[in-house]
Parts: structure tokens; sequence; C-alpha cells
């Protein structure tokens, strides 16, 4: 049977030295299924049967197992590859993201892979010194630097670093002919902010985005589209906290916004924050919480870029008013609306108090038990809600109508999202079920009628059945905003309001 064996094997190899040289040339030499890709085939190594198409990439061997064309964990489908972990960070330098933990090539994504061009279509002579150079440093694809982005997104007129917008005056016209339309911003650092107080630290651009990939809308479906990545891994050198978190970021406001409230330290803004004022990841800064002690939030589930721009290091500088917050009267005077320090500065920092409202809304008294604020109290129950609780002049959020906040900060339930579309009717003040996103009902837990859980005793019939009460009917009519929704009279929606 062995002879017989070895008879067939060198009759198969004469057969096959027998044939003309271009056939004997593409057989499958290691008789993997695939021929070699020299003679059209597709197995990029015909001597290994361990590698052709269709393999698992494995992640530390240095072979291209699948024949994809990328290597190891540069091949997002590769297996065995290291994850990022607390030593992967580097402890040497603030805010690394170190090789082979914490960052892997992938392939890139536009605008990163834009072929630089010449305006009428020719190939920029200069495109391939720059396709990696632009953000590498040279022969260095894992430094633990910056990765360069701030020759493009930085403004070159700011002498801070000799980086800064470089290939912005070098190639200024929009992509794909130049490196001009790239947003201007500033990393995130104390230097950036203007401020020492928490010491001087620095985040790398790196630390949240990936320029390869958009991570976050391939692992989540996000909506929002800034090359985040999955996870923010950083060294902190004042604290000498090493951070590693996975964080989720799918939409600009409500539900996996950038801080939308617990989980903390999933949250991009929260995960690194030890020191704030507001927004740390474990849920304790002093300005989050009442004067209980109960944690209520700083604007969870907001666009955090409203009031922190990034361009500006995602120092507090302000959004832009909305109408009819947007006068050039108050424009140029933000000491009417905001609160003004001892030093005689504008704080954004503090929310608006109902006394600077009442400024201009003076005939409005604030939803409260304090008769102070609202003469037409009962005196039954105990609460104070001020004007910023409810309502945003800076910026509209959903379809909400007035200026009304999507995720009220007295809601019972943090961080629900208020729907408010319409004075009657579906998406009215309060419509039914869901209470809770009722703006009249998602504060409210001891009220006679419409109580966030639905359980109102004036709600529901003698059988027990909930009937609701003028569910979908303009709240308004009765309950006049002009007297703390305490009193029926004339609303500022229909005729002119007279003060009490």
């Amino acid at each position: 049977m062995v002879v017989q064996g070895r008879w067939m094997v060198a009759a198969l190899a004469a057969a096959w030295m027998a044939l003309p040289v271009a056939v004997w040339a593409c057989v499958d030499a290691d008789f993997d299924g695939y021929t070699a890709v020299s003679c059209g085939g597709t197995d990029c190594d015909d001597t290994n049967p361990a590698v052709h198409p269709g393999m698992t990439e494995l992640c530390t061997d240095g072979i291209d197992n699948d024949c994809n064309g990328v290597t190891d964990m540069a091949d997002l489908g590769a297996v065995g590859c290291a994850t990022c972990s607390y030593s992967a960070c580097d402890p040497a330098s603030i805010g690394s993201n170190d090789y082979p933990g914490c960052f892997s090539l992938g392939a890139l994504t536009a605008p990163h892979l834009n072929q630089l061009l010449n305006p009428d279509g020719s190939v920029h002579p200069d495109d391939s010194t720059l396709w990696c150079g632009k953000c590498h440093e040279a022969n260095n694809f894992f430094s633990p630097m910056r990765y360069q982005c701030q020759r493009c997104h930085a403004d070159p007129n700011d002498p801070s670093d000799p980086l800064n917008g470089v290939l912005r005056l070098q190639y200024p016209l929009p992509a794909p002919y130049g490196f001009g339309s790239a947003p201007i911003v500033r990393t995130h650092s104390a230097a950036a902010l203007g401020d020492t107080k928490y010491g001087s630290w620095a985040a790398n651009c790196v630390n949240c985005h990936n320029p390869h990939e958009d991570r976050q809308r391939r692992k989540y479906g996000a909506s929002i589209d800034k090359l985040l990545n999955w996870w923010v891994c950083f060294t902190n050198g004042v604290t000498g906290d090493h951070i590693f978190d996975w964080i989720e970021v799918t939409a600009r406001t409500g539900s996996g916004s950038f801080a939308d409230g617990p989980p903390h330290n999933e949250n991009i803004c929260e995960t690194c924050h030890t020191q704030t004022r507001h927004h740390r990841r474990t849920g304790d800064a002093p300005g989050d919480l009442d004067a209980n002690g109960a944690y209520v939030g700083h604007h969870d589930g907001e666009d955090c870029m409203t009031c922190h721009s990034h361009a500006d290091g995602f120092a507090p500088t302000g959004g832009t008013p909305q109408p009819p917050h947007d006068g050039q009267l108050l424009l140029d005077n933000c000491q009417y609306c905001h609160v003004v320090d001892g030093a005689g500065q504008v704080n954004f920092a503090t929310p608006i108090p109902n006394a600077n409202c009442k400024r201009c809304h003076g005939y409005r008294n604030a939803h409260s038990s304090d008769p102070a604020e609202n003469p037409y109290a009962s005196g039954k129950y105990t609460y104070a809600f001020q004007c910023v609780d409810c309502h945003d002049p800076m910026f509209p959020e959903g379809a909400n109508r007035k200026l009304l906040r999507e995720a009220n900060p007295g809601s019972v339930v943090p961080g629900v999202q208020v729907v408010n579309t319409t004075r009657s009717g579906s998406g009215s003040l309060a419509d039914g079920p869901p209470h809770d996103a009722n703006v009249c009902e998602t504060c409210h837990t001891q009220t006679d009628h419409h109580r966030h859980d639905g359980s109102a005793p004036g709600d529901f019939d003698a059988s027990g059945s909930y009937v609701g009460h003028h569910d979908g009917a303009y709240c308004m009519l009765c309950h006049d905003h002009n007297r703390a929704f305490m009193v029926p009279g004339p609303t500022s929606e229909y005729e002119t309001p007279v003060a009490p």
C-alpha cells in the first residue's frame, strides 16, 4: 500500500512537471485550495497552507493570514490582540494611547482617507509625502504625541505650538485639494482653558478620537460622526490616575450623549474628570448635588459643546441665545441675565436666577411654594423651581415649545426626555402616558392630578380605572403661568398679561 501510494505521488509529480510552464506555475503549491496571486489567484503565500482567503487573522504572528492586505492588529477582524488596559497606557506621558493595547490602525476613514489633489483633479505632487506623514511622525506610527492633528485642526495665527495650522497655510483649499476645511479646535488642556487650578494637564486628540475609523458608529450605530473611539485610555500626570473606560456616545443630546447621567464613567466628558465642579466620573461633583446631597446633575443629556466649545479647549465660553434672547441689547449685555461675580466678571456657570428673568418677565411668578416667589402658594407642598430648571434661553431642544428642556433636572426620573410639541393633544403639557415625559407631570409626586407615575388619585374613576384629568387639554387655561400655575387667569399666549 505504501509502495503504491509513493508510485501515485511520483506519477502525479511527473505529470505536473510535464505540464507547460504557464500551467505548472499556477498550481496550488501548498494544497490549500487557492492558487498564488502571482498567477491570478488569491493566495498571498502559496507556500503556507495556513495562509489563504477565509483564514482567521492571528494578531501577533506577523503574517497576513487571510490575505486581505492588512496584518495583525491592523486587521480589525484579528483574534488574540491585546486589549486596552491600565498597563497599556503609558504613565510616562500624559494621555498617551500606547501601542499595542490602546490603538490599532484599521482602515482610514474620510476625510483622512482623501488623496491630495490639484484643483484640476490631478494628484498633487506632495500627496505621497503627506499620505501618512501629515498625521504621524516620520517612521513612528505609535508615537505618544498628539499625532500632529493640530497641523490641520488649529488656528495658524495661534503661536502656542509650532505645529499649529502649518498645513492649513501650505494647502489652504478645502478637501480633497487641501486641508483648509478642517475644523479648528484646541486640545483639552489647562493651557487651553487658561486655568491651572487643577494643575498643568493635557489630553491628546487621540485620547477621544480615532482618525482611522468612526468606532462609535461601528459599535453602536451612533448618529454623531466625530470619529470618536469606543474607549478612553488616559494617564493624568497631575493626579496619577491611570484611567481606562469603555464609552458610549451615540447622540449630541439625550440618552447616549456627552454627559447623560449615570453611569458617569461611561460618559466621554466624565470618564476622566476627578476634580471638576460638575460631571465627575464618580458622580459626586459638588455642583451636581442639591443642598441635601442628592444627585441632580448639571445639564445632563444636553449638548455640552453649546457652552463648552471645542474651539476653546472646552472652556465654558457660552452658547448663542435663541430668539427672543438674541437681540443685540442682550448680546451686548450678558449681565442682564447672567450673574456677575465680585470681580465684575460675568459668571456663565451659575444658573440664571429668577430675579434676572423677571427683569423682562416680571409678571410671571416662579413655580414655588415660597410666598415671596409665588404669592398664590397654598403651603400644602414644599417645592421650588427656577425658570431655567424648565427653560433654556440658549438653545432649543428637540421640537419642544417655549425653549423647554428635554431633560428636566427636577424630574423624578433623572434624564427622562420631556416632550412638549403642541398646546393641546398628543405632545402637549399633560397628554397621558408616559406621564414622566410630560412637562407638568415629570416632577409631580403628591398632586391630586397628574403624577409622574400615573398614580394621582384624581385621575381614577370610582372603579379604579385611569381616566385622567383633562389629558391633552391646554393646562394653562386653568393653571396660569403668570400666577405660578396656581389659579385661572389670562395667559400670555392669548392676551396681554397683567401683573398681580
